[in-house]
């Protein structure tokens, strides 16, 4: 699939930009990347000229850059600059847009079928049966262009942008933990999804990063009560940022209690990777009768869970990925009040990393990628 993020127009709304130069980090290989420079000399119309702020590393793009993905993925997409996490500044605008320089926005990373290509006039009745009003919504999109997925992501100190794929940041709201709007924005979509009240009893499997949003969310948002959300981990670093308000259990010390078989109403699967299969099998006991089951963890094999258990209880299984713009908004709301800043806050990795070279973005992925490190790695682009 092709597409250029500077396809169309000429120029900014104030005539003829000076020429920018930007350079975009690439991997080519495990852990190795390339730095190339390109010059940006045009902004089409509807799209914004912007310089990357701040970035976060997700475990998907971990993928890319260790080369963990299969082989043929990595064949078609490298090389690519990773990241889809992240704040940027405009810095122009193309004519047909509205906003300022200077000011902060999110890129909302997931460009559906709709606004590229040659159906791509942004009108949604004309787009694929998800991306339809009505549809089960854009981020399941078959044909989406993804920042870091399937073309260059935020790993690059100037790129243009649909104006229309942007979300204002609020002047109250700081740089790293507006790079949280992404993975926030997946676990309100799932969520909702499910549809979990105040009367629900929810269990989340794992408390990495994704699962310690998600339990944030489910407290603060959907006031779901410390003794109705139960969260599981291996790692007691990981449940005690979450001892206040949940109900944490440590799997190799402890068992969920017995007051909670066959109690539960939602859960949530944050593990990922192959030991996804064993944490779904050991929650089953817990799930009530027609219990929502809820699969947020990457795994790239194939993981096996005791369908059986699933059968009996006729447990709803889905799956949930991407976020919509919409998301993103009500995320970015939320992140405006100090009170949830402050139960985000402990999801960040006490250091910020700078990015000046392939060298620094590398040294961040490693600290990332490395199974002790608890939080997530964010990445300063201030000074590029």
């Amino acid at each position: 699939m092709s597409f250029s993020l500077m396809s169309g127009g000429a120029e900014s709304k104030k005539g003829p930009i000076p020429l920018v130069a930007a350079t975009k980090y690439q991997i080519v290989g495990s852990y190795e990347f390339i730095s190339v420079t390109t010059k940006i000399e045009h902004i089409p119309p509807g799209y914004l000229l912007l310089k990357t702020l701040t970035t976060g590393i997700c475990q998907a793009d971990l993928r890319y850059v260790a080369c963990t993905r299969p082989p043929e993925i990595l064949a078609e997409r490298l090389p690519m600059a990773p990241f889809h996490e992240g704040v940027a500044m405009v810095v122009e605008s193309g004519r047909g847009t509205s906003y300022s320089s200077g000011s902060r926005v999110v890129p909302v990373p997931n460009i559906p079928c709709y606004l590229h290509g040659e159906e791509g006039n942004g009108n949604r009745w004309n787009a694929c049966p998800v991306c339809r009003p009505g549809g089960l919504g854009e981020n399941f999109c078959a044909e989406a262009l993804f920042l870091g997925s399937n073309i260059d992501g935020l790993a690059q100190t100037y790129l243009v942008y649909p104006a229309d794929r942007v979300v204002p940041v609020a002047a109250q709201v700081p740089n790293e933990l507006a790079v949280l709007a992404e993975p926030l924005s997946v676990v309100l979509g799932a969520i909702q999804a499910v549809g979990v009240t105040e009367r629900d009893t929810v269990m989340v499997l794992g408390a990495g990063n994704m699962g310690y949003l998600l339990s944030v969310v489910l407290s603060e948002a959907f006031r779901v009560a410390k003794e109705q959300l139960i969260v599981t981990d291996l790692i007691e670093a990981r449940l005690a940022k979450l001892n206040e308000i949940s109900t944490t259990v440590n799997l190799r010390q402890e068992k969920v209690p017995d007051r909670l078989l066959t109690k539960v109403t939602k859960i949530f699967e944050c593990v990922g990777g192959q030991n996804a299969g064993k944490a779904i099998d050991d929650a089953l006991p817990f799930a009530s009768p027609g219990c929502s089951l809820m699969l947020l963890g990457v795994s790239e094999n194939s993981v096996s869970i005791h369908t059986r258990s699933i059968l009996e209880k006729a447990i709803r299984v889905g799956g949930w990925t991407r976020s919509t713009i919409e998301d993103f908004s009500l995320v970015l709301d939320l992140l405006r009040e100090r009170s949830f800043q402050d139960k985000v806050r402990p999801a960040l990795h006490p250091k910020i990393f700078r990015a000046n070279s392939s060298e620094d973005i590398v040294r961040a992925c490693r600290v990332a990628d490395d199974p002790d490190t608890i939080g997530k790695v964010i990445i300063d682009w201030c000074d590029s």
